[in-house]
């Protein structure tokens, strides 16, 4: 902030004295013969002491305001990065869970496919299916989970 508010205060310096310097010269060479010494005397000193002065004023005035505004400014950005990062981490954490999605439907199609084939092998048995267990595993896992006593 003290940076701006020093490059500030000297540009506008530096505009001033080059403006009064212009000034000089288009006077010089416009009305010729000056006495310089009674000019910068009488016109040039009081002029600039105001000018310095009410750019102090002004300055001195604003820099609260400015230093006010500099804070606002800090803060937003801030809070636009840590919205920024909020975005970011809600976009990773829903491709975590649209892996975990997938991860999960192909673990239920397997418990499903694996559930298939152990149906199959039971309930082709000989020995199970004549003793009736090859019902009773084709039974479970179908919401009829009551055993058949044989």
């Amino acid at each position: 902030m003290k940076k701006i508010g020093v490059k500030f205060f000297i540009g506008l310096l530096v505009g001033v004295l080059l403006g009064a310097g212009l000034c000089f010269l288009i006077y010089f060479l416009t009305v010729g013969d000056v006495a310089w010494k009674e000019y910068l005397e009488n016109e040039i000193i009081p002029n600039a002491v105001v000018v310095l002065t009410a750019i102090g004023t002004i300055m001195i005035a604003a820099m609260p305001v400015i230093s006010k505004i500099s804070t606002a400014v800090n803060k937003f950005d801030r809070a636009t990065k840590d919205v920024n990062s909020t975005v970011t981490d809600n976009w990773k954490n829903e491709q975590k869970i649209a892996s975990l999605e997938t991860r999960l439907d192909n673990i239920e199609m397997a418990a499903q496919n694996t559930e298939k084939i152990v149906r199959i092998g039971f309930c082709n048995s000989d020995e199970l299916v004549k003793k009736g267990y090859a019902k009773e595993i084709a039974k479970v896992g179908q919401g009829d989970e009551k055993k058949v006593e044989n």
